[in-house]
């Protein structure tokens, strides 16, 4: 893989003329819309995992630079024909697992993905790892943020409308894990081979 890989990549690999297409406008802005409300949590999870205040005028600071750059980054990597970016919900696994909050390290990652970006054979050697250790690191990495959501959770009142907010989140984002085919079949499958948990929630509905 190593050996097959370019030795540079460029950036713009390839062209195009600018236009506006019209019919994607709606669907990418809920698509962004979706992605800021995700940046929100993900930047109060690495506030939490890295033992910094997630309320008052320095939060809203970070979460302000946050979409900012989301923003801007997103605007950058349209120009370099990739696509739109986001925050990544991961980094505050990375740092709850490090240990380490630094924005130097940061930066550090940041020079090293540009680096893998350009040299293709520095990215194809990342790829030789194998997929059992991203595997479990991942696994490990996602748990954290289950974590991290919980504990935020703990440490505030959960009044009626912060209670039914949660449930319904947790309703969509569970109940289509549990039930991927919930949309068809009058919302419910009845091939007979989803599971027991799947079944009970069928049943209690």
């Amino acid at each position: 893989r190593v050996a097959r890989a370019p030795s540079l990549t460029f950036l713009w690999a390839h062209t195009f003329p600018i236009s506006f297409y019209a019919p994607a406008f709606l669907p990418v802005l809920i698509c962004y819309l979706i992605t800021t409300v995700e940046s929100v949590g993900d930047v109060t999870a690495s506030c939490e995992a890295s033992r910094l205040p997630t309320e008052g005028a320095d939060f809203d600071a970070r979460l302000q630079g946050c979409l900012l750059a989301d923003g801007f980054n997103s605007f950058l990597s349209c120009l370099c024909t990739t696509m739109p970016n986001t925050t990544f919900s991961q980094n505050n696994g990375v740092i709850s697992l490090t240990l380490c909050a630094s924005r130097r390290a940061g930066y550090c990652c940041c020079c090293w993905i540009v680096l893998m970006g350009l040299l293709s054979k520095l990215s194809a050697l990342i790829n030789t790892v194998p997929d059992c250790v991203l595997g479990g690191m991942v696994t490990f990495l996602f748990a954290n943020i289950t974590v991290s959501g919980v504990r935020i959770l703990g440490q505030h009142k959960m009044g009626r409308r912060c209670r039914m907010v949660v449930a319904g989140g947790l309703m969509v984002g569970v109940g289509v894990a549990i039930v991927p085919a919930w949309s068809t079949n009058a919302l419910w499958p009845l091939d007979g081979t989803e599971g027991g948990t799947a079944r009970l929630l069928r049943e209690s509905g």
